[in-house]
């Protein structure tokens, strides 16, 4: 949420659990751990989400709690952190209040204005990327007109 709020930036990324070495001063990351959120980055994370390695899912089933407080399935199958959820979660927020916070920061023009710039200039690989993230807003309900 820091992200897209203070940056307007969209990123991607997955995780996993693991065997990593990180060096103190974090510019050395090496491991199978890192290895394979690398690869999942690379080549399954091609939305602005951070997808979770099956080693996720199992640790969360591990510790008891629900798959669903903290990722949501998506229409490939991937399991990605749900941000909003966790953010809202974690402030005490409801989804009006998330709207408002969005709308003050201006997100909904910025995506809205992106998806639009990136289509009418087909980047649509980029477009697309906007565009999934205005239904991840809206599917969540934070959407300025849901």
């Amino acid at each position: 949420m820091r992200i897209i709020s203070e940056c307007q930036f969209l990123l991607r990324g997955a995780i996993t659990v693991g065997d990593a070495i990180v060096r103190e001063d974090g510019r050395f990351i090496v491991g199978p751990a890192f290895i394979q959120a690398y690869q999942l980055q690379e080549n399954d994370a091609i939305y602005p989400r951070i997808i979770a390695d099956e080693s996720v899912i199992k640790e969360i089933k591990k510790s008891g709690q629900q798959i669903e407080q903290y990722l949501q399935q998506d229409s490939d199958k991937e399991y990605f952190i749900d941000y909003i959820k966790v953010f809202m979660q974690k402030q005490s927020l409801n989804k009006q209040k998330i709207r408002v916070r969005l709308r003050r920061e201006d997100i909904f023009n910025c995506l809205t204005k992106s998806f639009k710039e990136n289509y009418q200039e087909e980047n649509h690989n980029i477009s697309q990327k906007y565009g999934w993230t205005i239904q991840y807003y809206k599917k969540v309900g934070v959407w300025e007109n849901g």
